[in-house]
């Protein structure tokens, strides 16, 4: 069952476009009921795609990491 209303648009959509593929809709289906909200979303820094996610995003958490 699909309980998120987002992967619930999302699917409604992909049944639009691809209604007459049975097998496909059924796959999408079983993937899309293994997914679940994350909690709070982070927010990049617009700055730097390479940046690490702004702390600000998360209160109290302190992030050092880099990527490179």
């Amino acid at each position: 069952m699909l309980t998120d209303e987002y992967i619930k648009r999302v699917y409604d959509q992909v049944v639009a476009r691809d209604g007459d593929q049975p097998e496909f809709l059924q796959a999408v289906r079983e993937v899309f009921e293994t997914l679940q909200p994350v909690g709070r979303p982070v927010y990049w820094s617009a700055s730097s795609s390479r940046s690490a996610p702004s702390s600000s995003a998360w209160p109290g958490l302190t992030t050092r990491a880099r990527f490179r």
